[in-house]
């Protein structure tokens, strides 16, 4: 109850933020969690189910901060697609 005030003026300060505009516009990365937007770990890589045979792997990651878990498929040649 004691991080109740605390918890209110962040909030207050992030409502500041994004209804003067200033809050940052750009797309989540694809390392970016889904679910709170912070930086997801690389957890493991297999070949990928569908498009392995091409080179196409698949990457597990997972939240470091709300533990969420999402396979993204991985391009050796050009990144997350």
């Amino acid at each position: 109850m004691t991080s109740l005030p605390k918890r209110i003026a962040e909030l207050e300060a992030r409502v500041a933020t994004l209804e003067s505009g200033k809050a940052a516009t750009k797309a989540p990365g694809p390392n970016d969690c889904p679910r709170c937007h912070a930086v997801m770990e690389f957890q493991s890589e297999e070949e990928h189910p569908i498009t392995g045979p091409m080179g196409h792997m698949e990457h597990t990651l997972r939240c470091l901060n709300c533990g969420h878990e999402a396979k993204r498929r991985f391009i050796p040649a050009k990144g997350y697609a």
